[in-house]
């Protein structure tokens, strides 16, 4: 969850004031500032490679006074950075949502003539912006020849060197890896940050302060009593079985002789045990950093149970107005006869101009 204080917590369950302002950047300078917005929906999904996306955001623009680039909002380099929160007691208490690559500007001009005049006047000057977040500027900021492989390359600096000039980095402080002879950059920046960041089990994501870090499903909070403040209308509850495996063959490479090594691991027992009525289900899985039988083993197992975990179903609820939260949160659900304390957030729609929101829970499905 973002950093936010005990009263803006209070703000989301009780009687509050939504605030949500704009600040509109071109080639690192402020061009707008603290404009509210009149319409609009960021959203958040954390299955996409760009998790965040900035939808119809609607701004009146006061201070446009002409039709040259240089005096309006534009799609041409332009990013917007987001803040929402509340108004508390007089005090606005904000947090970013994150910034966004503007790619798509309408602009709407109106005018009227009066009787006490022989000009029109402007009445209104409207611009809706469409826009992703950074990452998605990392995903079109293709090379012009695949960068030069290092193997034994320190992993993290390798990430930061192929961002240099693209977006800024953040250390995730993660376990030091190094780039294995098996790795193949790409023509495709993101894909090859992508592989890189594999290497941890990690994504590439940018943080809501417009840094590009990694981070894993077991990096959200946990938030407590989320139920409280979610609207229940419907709860539906669902089964699938379509992409559950219950077994893992990981393959390994020997560091002495080359040779291929191979790790397996089944589920024991319940309905998706291995054999049983789900019948026999392996994932293949293959890394050469994994350079003895033990390893692979061990990789093998972990993998497993990292499938296990991973079962989920994802309901879509309406919540109380929350710009706090964060993908792969963890709420605690507290439902009218039971709770359920493995939820993730995979997914929510804030709506600018306040209102409830739509989220969306990831729920392990146990067997």
């Amino acid at each position: 969850m973002r950093d936010v204080s005990d009263a803006f917590l209070e703000a989301v369950a009780g009687s509050n004031s939504p605030v949500v302002t704009c600040d509109v950047w071109l080639d690192g300078e402020v061009i707008r500032s603290g404009l509210r917005p009149v319409g609009g929906t960021v959203e958040f999904d954390m299955f996409r490679d760009v998790e965040a996306r900035l939808s119809s955001l609607t701004l009146v623009d006061e201070e446009s006074d002409g039709s040259r680039l240089s005096q309006t909002i534009h799609a041409l380099g332009t990013q917007v950075n987001v803040r929402a929160g509340f108004d508390i007691a007089g005090t606005e208490e904000t947090v970013s949502l994150g910034w966004f690559d503007v790619h798509d500007v309408v602009r709407q001009e109106s005018w009227s003539w009066f009787d006490w005049s022989d000009e029109a006047q402007k009445t209104s000057d409207v611009a809706t912006l469409e826009g992703l977040d950074l990452m998605g500027v990392v995903a079109r900021s293709q090379f012009l020849t695949p960068p030069p492989q290092t193997t034994g390359a320190d992993a993290w600096a390798t990430i930061a060197d192929l961002c240099a000039g693209v977006v800024s980095v953040l250390d995730p402080g993660l376990p030091a890896r190094t780039i294995p002879e098996s790795l193949v950059f790409q023509w495709d920046r993101l894909e090859t940050i992508k592989q890189i960041a594999a290497l941890w089990g990690a994504k590439p994501v940018m943080t809501p302060d417009n840094q590009l870090t990694l981070v894993t499903d077991e990096s959200g909070d946990v938030i407590a009593d989320f139920g409280l403040r979610i609207n229940l209308a419907d709860w539906e509850s669902r089964s699938n079985s379509e992409n559950i495996r219950n077994g893992v063959t990981f393959v390994g490479k020997d560091g002495a002789t080359g040779l291929d090594l191979i790790g397996t691991a089944t589920e024991s027992d319940g309905p998706a045990r291995w054999g049983g009525p789900l019948g026999f289900r392996p994932l293949r899985a293959a890394s050469d950093l994994m350079d003895t039988q033990a390893k692979v083993d061990a990789a093998a197992k972990t993998r497993l149970e990292t499938e296990i975990r991973s079962r989920a179903v994802v309901q879509e609820v309406s919540a109380l107005w929350h710009p706090g939260i964060e993908l792969r949160d963890k709420p605690r659900l507290v439902l009218p006869d039971r709770t359920e304390d493995d939820a993730m957030i995979v997914g929510y729609r804030l709506p600018l101009t306040g209102g409830s929101m739509s989220v969306s829970l990831g729920l392990p499905v146990i067997l």
